[in-house]
């Protein structure tokens, strides 16, 4: 008797409720909802009940300058900061950094991402690779804008025509006091060029490069021809003088340039995550 009457007055319990008329919220704040069994907390502070949020949370990445100027300018405050990073060859705005005496959340962001251009791409990715003389004639001719010194021309001549033999020089002796014998040899590598050989082959030559895409300043990187015999078969290649300080000296009026462009210091380093 007595659990039915229990069962009776909980079942009133849940149609009262049941039958309560609802309440209308008002957005933008906390609400405990209290019913028999719990109490739940509703939130309605986020972003996502109003027309607009409150702060702008992102990350943008764009690959010139002038899109990275653009942007600073439409969305820039006094207290933006601005950082390059050399290792990364980036540059990133922190819009909304902390003030003197206003700390922000320093969540939204711009990032200008160099990018280096193919012709740089393909001699740094040659670097020091010794190539079949096909293959390396075709890379000369498919590159040959970029070879100042000397002209592009003859550089391919040297590469298609380039002839080369191996010749060794043997030579003994022998110590009296523990009669040890020892064969020594010279092995001496020599080429010619040109269809009657009368070629210079050149040890050096010299590349105009433009270092980072969209940039329009063209740096000069030296190289050093390299060819070898190998399985009877003739093999060339070359070595970068420095690319690393290429980069470098292309690098440094980059950045200085954009500081000029955006009237604000740029500073080297990393911005927090």
């Amino acid at each position: 008797m007595t659990d039915n009457y229990s069962g009776d007055v909980q079942a009133a319990i849940d149609a009262g409720l049941a039958a309560a008329e609802p309440a209308e919220l008002q957005l933008g704040g906390y609400y405990a909802i209290t019913t028999q069994r719990d109490t739940q907390l509703v939130d309605l502070t986020g972003d996502q009940y109003r027309d607009r949020p409150r702060r702008t949370k992102r990350r943008v990445v764009v690959d010139n300058i002038a899109s990275f100027v653009a942007y600073i300018e439409k969305h820039g405050r006094p207290a933006t900061e601005v950082y390059a990073r050399r290792q990364d060859l980036a540059v990133e705005a922190q819009i909304d950094a902390p003030g003197p005496d206003q700390p922000d959340w320093c969540g939204h962001r711009v990032v200008l991402q160099l990018e280096h251009t193919q012709p740089w791409v393909d001699w740094y990715e040659h670097d020091r690779a010794l190539l079949p003389q096909a293959v390396f004639a075709e890379f000369i001719e498919d590159h040959l804008a970029d070879v100042v010194s000397p002209a592009g021309a003859e550089m391919l001549e040297v590469a298609q025509t380039l002839h080369a033999h191996t010749s060794v020089s043997f030579s003994s002796g022998y110590r009296i006091v523990d009669g040890q014998r020892r064969l020594t040899y010279v092995e001496d590598t020599s080429g010619t060029a040109g269809v009657r050989g009368e070629l210079a082959i050149p040890t050096h030559f010299a590349l105009s490069l433009e270092v980072f895409r969209g940039d329009g300043m063209a740096e000069q990187l030296g190289a050093r021809l390299r060819y070898r015999i190998a399985n009877s078969a003739l093999h060339l290649g070359y070595v970068l003088d420095r690319p690393d300080q290429a980069i470098d000296r292309a690098w440094a009026p980059y950045v200085d340039s954009l500081a000029v462009e955006l009237e604000r210091p740029i500073l080297a380093g990393y911005t927090t995550p």
